[in-house]
């Protein structure tokens, strides 16, 4: 017997029937998935998003043995791979130095002249990759150096002078130039592909590095790194959401006169998606680009008034000595890794260190490309390695040489709190020893939860850049999908604290992804070099300069 459909003899099953079957409707339907598929990256997209939920459920519901599993990772990184990690940041320093130094250093990103001004441009680079992580490092990095006391191997004895001296020392090293490299790689290899040698259609990892290799199957293989570099992206968001939010919490505690508990920091998050849910909707230039802006001059601010206020002279004269102590034991500190010590502090805090700066490194770098159009690559790297360390000078070297004074002249016992899992009290300590220290507190919360918005909203803006495809040049990525990403970043923060899972496990998570990403890092600077001999090897410095400052970049590209 025939079955009839329960509405086959209405009006409204009949009116349903004609739609669904109706020639225009199909053509219709087809018009917006064919356009969906031109745009979107659809399958990278549900690849990459069902991964981060799916690791959000393992954790929501065996959250002790991925905890376990994510710190034995995590620990292997840091120990059993301390050596290569170190030769391929060695590798990313030369072959990066050799790029911007070399003749090839005047080859530029794209045409015309870059679209924002210098200023513009280094706080950009300076907010997106740091955020709020930078507020609690500065302060404090310095203390757990100091207890950890990279002197002392087997039972040595050390004085506190030379303590204090390594501990700065060693954390000018970890924000030094040498590490800010890291983020040129991707910056100046996906840059040069896209925009150069047209190569790719996105500012995606996987299809610059899959391309032109002779690969079964180079989408697969683009989508597999794609996928882990995005994962990266949003374990990155979380190191960020995981050192900031309890900073940003003891500091408003301390200024509006209460204890934070869950409740505020469901509220601190909320707030902070807000923010950059505007900023993604507004875009680049008029949403980050401004608050950015607001974020370095609150750096700056609170930097100068320690400055001013506090041990002047002993802050400069410390720092300095701190950089040159650095510069004197440089190889050293590269690749000192204490195997017949056996301390391992280069294993947990310089091995750890560059990792947790190569796990910021493909987000940065790509939306360093994004940001870079119509710059060399000289001045790229330049002004990543410079502009960075410099201004971490006004906020990393004056707050930390404070916190010596401090700790040195028993004003308050910053390296016993850190020592006693007290980190995050100890910087709400540090304020109270400054003339209206609530002001100033007040200012650390606004500018951390400010910068903790640049760094989420710069992590969705890269995310976005990979997924979209034939974009055209210098068009943000779509809104509501930003937005999209902007959920999913809200939304693992609030998962762990409703579950009280610690962040540290993104955070560790983020170092073990990071791993496997800096091989990545290293293969595409090297390629690019390899580019740019087989582009502009049979030309002088000269040639190369007026090729840039006289023609197009596009029309150069076909001449070569």
């Amino acid at each position: 017997m025939r079955r009839h459909h329960p509405h086959s003899g209405s009006k409204e099953g009949i009116l349903t029937a004609g739609f669904r079957h109706n020639p225009t409707f199909k053509i219709i339907r087809g018009g917006i998935c064919l356009k969906l598929k031109e745009k979107y990256n659809i399958p990278l997209f549900l690849a990459a998003f069902a991964l981060v939920v799916f690791f959000v459920i393992l954790l929501l519901l065996f959250p002790t043995q991925m905890n376990n599993g994510i710190s034995a990772a995590f620990n292997w990184c840091t120990s059993a791979a301390g050596t290569p990690v170190q030769l391929m940041n060695l590798s990313l320093i030369i072959l990066s130095l050799y790029i911007a130094f070399s003749k090839y250093g005047n080859v530029k990103l794209g045409k015309g002249k870059p679209k924002y001004s210098t200023f513009s441009w280094l706080g950009m680079i300076f907010t997106s990759g740091l955020g709020a992580a930078t507020m609690y490092w500065g302060i404090v990095e310095w203390t757990f150096l100091y207890n950890a006391n990279p002197l002392v191997t087997s039972g040595g004895v050390v004085s506190d002078v030379a303590r204090y001296e390594w501990a700065f020392a060693y954390h000018w090293h970890h924000w030094s130039p040498f590490v800010q490299l890291i983020y040129t790689a991707c910056g100046v290899a996906c840059g040069y592909l896209y925009y150069n040698r047209k190569k790719t259609t996105t500012l995606s990892l996987g299809e610059t590095m899959s391309y032109d290799f002779k690969v079964k199957k180079p989408k697969v293989m683009s989508s597999i790194v794609d996928v882990v570099f995005i994962f990266s992206v949003i374990s990155s968001a979380a190191i960020t959401v995981g050192l900031g939010l309890p900073a940003i919490g003891q500091a408003a505690g301390y200024v509006f006169n209460f204890t934070p508990g869950q409740n505020f920091y469901y509220i601190l998050i909320l707030s902070i998606a807000l923010v950059y849910f505007i900023t993604s909707y507004i875009g680049l230039d008029k949403g980050m680009k401004n608050i950015s802006n607001w974020c370095r001059y609150g750096v700056i601010a609170l930097g100068a008034y320690v400055l001013i206020v506090g041990p002047t002279r002993f802050i400069l004269d410390s720092y300095l000595s701190g950089v040159c102590m650095t510069l004197n034991n440089l190889p050293r500190m590269l690749l000192w890794l204490d195997p017949i010590g056996e301390s391992c502090f280069p294993q947990w805090w310089t091995v750890w260190d560059w990792l947790y700066s190569a796990s910021f490194g493909p987000f940065t770098g790509l939306f360093l490309a994004r940001i870079s159009e119509g710059r060399s690559l000289r001045s790229i790297t330049i002004g990543v390695a410079t502009g960075t360390p410099l201004g971490l000078f006004c906020y990393n070297g004056i707050m930390s040489n404070y916190g010596i004074w401090l700790d040195k002249n028993g004003i308050v016992d910053l390296t016993g709190m850190t020592a006693n899992g007290q980190s995050y009290e100890a910087i709400v300590e540090v304020f109270k020893t400054l003339p209206m220290p609530k002001v100033v507190a007040l200012v650390f919360c606004v500018v951390g939860a400010l910068f903790l918005a640049t760094t989420l909203d710069s992590s969705t803006f890269t995310a976005a850049n990979i997924i979209e495809k034939n974009r055209p040049e210098g068009v943000d990525p779509s809104p509501v999908h930003r937005l999209c990403w902007s959920i999913l970043c809200t939304v693992i923060p609030l998962v762990c604290l409703l579950i009280n899972v610690d962040l540290n496990v993104f955070k560790s998570l983020g170092i073990v992804v990071a791993l496997p990403i800096l091989l990545v890092e290293v293969f595409l600077l090297w390629y690019v070099a390899k580019q740019l001999r087989e582009d502009y090897g049979m030309m002088t410095e000269v040639e190369i300069k007026k090729l840039f400052a006289d023609e197009p970049v596009a029309e150069a590209a076909k001449k070569n």
